[in-house]
């Protein structure tokens, strides 16, 4: 399976971006590929959210550039994978409560993170960000970790209600602040011509299912892609959303058949080779310098922050 990729963020009218985002795409000697994808939303609610979604994405980008190649060659992955994403949840959970307690305040960010590999999905999801799959139809794969979905889920509002609900943000559960962590861990089939979409709460809470698959259509152009996460942001700024909007997709789609002559076979590559590698964040946690990203190749401008963009 190949894949195309983008991403868009924007600060919203929020004094800070919390969103913290990466975004990275590996591809294999035989032209398969991998993409991992992860958005962290700074819980609003608490102090330095933004430096607690930096932290998560971080871990995360050292994970995938540590594992993945491992990971890559067991033939049933999934187990292990797990077992990484809980370890490491559960590290960085303790770490940012405890850091967060000692500076006398608390932290705290939401975690959305999409492994797409050998023609599976695998996703950890913790909080209100989600993950959508587009074809035909849109089909939102994650459950929402808030108060008025416990109340959908328990009958006692109707998702009308819960659209008008001001418990609408209220989080049962978050990476950072708490007593526990309980992440789901989902997996599933990939089928070409599908369109995966990760988004923070700030980019689908004003628009509606339809509306998101009409403009986030299926296409293998990233700028098509991009261009979609971009009017998706326009529309809600314009429907009066003031939180921070960041969203990411992911198109799906055959990989051609490589033809390698027999000569040539004992010198392939047996690991990948890194095509993208997007690390977003607004909080560095060496300088403090804010929005600093770093991309592999020739230069490019994508999204609306100021930064160094290269890609391979």
């Amino acid at each position: 399976m190949k894949f195309c990729s983008a991403y868009y963020s924007d600060i919203g009218k929020k004094e800070t971006n919390q969103d913290s985002l990466l975004l990275m795409q590996r591809r294999q000697p035989q032209g398969d590929e991998i993409v991992f994808a992860v958005i962290c939303d700074g819980v609003g609610g608490l102090k330095m959210g933004e430096q607690a979604s930096a932290e998560v994405v971080t871990a995360f980008h050292d994970w995938f550039n540590n594992q993945i190649e491992g990971l890559y060659h067991q033939e049933i992955p999934m187990t292990a994978l797990f077992n990484d994403w809980d370890k490491l949840i559960q590290e960085l959970h303790g770490l940012l409560k405890e850091h967060s307690e000692n500076a006398g305040f608390r932290s705290g960010t939401t975690v959305e993170a999409v492994l797409l590999m050998k023609n599976q999905y695998y996703i950890c999801h913790i909080g209100d960000c989600r993950t959508y799959v587009l074809s035909d139809t849109i089909d939102q794969l994650t459950t929402d970790h808030t108060v008025v979905q416990r109340e959908i889920t328990e009958g006692r509002l109707t998702p009308q209600q819960a659209a008008k609900d001001p418990r609408q943000s209220l989080l049962l559960q978050c990476v950072g602040a708490g007593k526990v962590v309980k992440p789901d861990y989902l997996y599933g089939d990939i089928k070409p011509h599908q369109v995966f979409l990760l988004c923070c709460d700030g980019f689908r809470r004003r628009i509606t299912g339809s509306e998101i698959r009409e403009i986030c259509k299926y296409s293998t152009k990233e700028k098509k892609l991009h261009d979609a996460l971009e009017e998706v942001t326009r529309l809600c700024k314009k429907r009066k959303e003031t939180d921070n909007i960041t969203g990411i997709l992911i198109s799906t789609f055959d990989k051609p058949k490589r033809l390698v002559p027999f000569w040539k076979k004992d010198t392939l590559r047996t690991s990948g080779k890194l095509v993208k590698d997007v690390l977003l964040k607004h909080y560095d946690l060496a300088d403090q310098t804010k929005a600093k990203e770093n991309y592999y190749g020739k230069q490019s401008r994508i999204c609306n922050l100021l930064f160094r963009c290269t890609e391979r």
